[in-house]
């Protein structure tokens, strides 16, 4: 490019100079004209030699700038990556501490519900009238508790005795507390 403007400048020189020289110019003129014609074209060869540099500057400038953006974007997308990962490990964390407090909570019922109807049965095997006994379990205190009325003191024992071999015999660890009293 520099190289066109130079050649330019050097074309309208000697086009200006053949002009005056065919016009029958004093040769005072033709100085004065070739004078400011050669300026001219001193002063469009510096001025594009003056761009050029400012170009390859710039061209300079912006190829740094692209090349400490492209780092800054690296750096930023390998920060995203990690802060994803460790968003990923700790969501897996808490997502599987909620799955084991869901898995002990389900075995925790599934222990009362098998201890009611357990002692349940246990009281009518034992021939106890376990018709106004009510049997009621609590995974809070790990306790079976008998509530109701029977006929007598033995009638008592005897439901506490069955309800805790039934306890024994699960081979949990459940506890039994009788409210029971005894009405005749």
């Amino acid at each position: 490019m520099k190289r066109n403007n130079t050649f330019f400048a050097v074309a309208i020189s000697v086009f200006a100079l053949t002009g005056l020289t065919l016009t029958g110019c004093s040769e005072q003129t033709k100085d004065a004209a070739s004078s400011t014609v050669e300026g001219a074209a001193q002063d469009t060869a510096n001025n594009t030699a003056a761009a050029g540099r400012a170009v390859e500057n710039t061209g300079e400038a912006v190829a740094d700038g692209a090349k400490d953006a492209a780092v800054a974007t690296g750096q930023a997308v390998e920060a995203t990556g990690e802060a994803v990962k460790d968003g990923a490990k700790y969501t897996g964390e808490a997502v599987g501490g909620a799955v084991k407090g869901v898995g002990k909570e389900t075995e925790d019922i599934a222990q009362i519900a098998k201890m009611t109807p357990l002692v349940k049965d246990a009281l009518i095997k034992s021939k106890v009238d376990a018709s106004t006994i009510d049997v009621d379990t609590s995974g809070e205190a790990d306790t079976v508790i008998l509530r109701g009325t029977v006929k007598s003191e033995a009638m008592k024992k005897m439901a506490m005795q069955s309800a805790m071999a039934a306890v024994k015999g699960s081979g949990e660890s459940f506890k039994v507390k009788s409210e029971l009293t005894v009405a005749p």
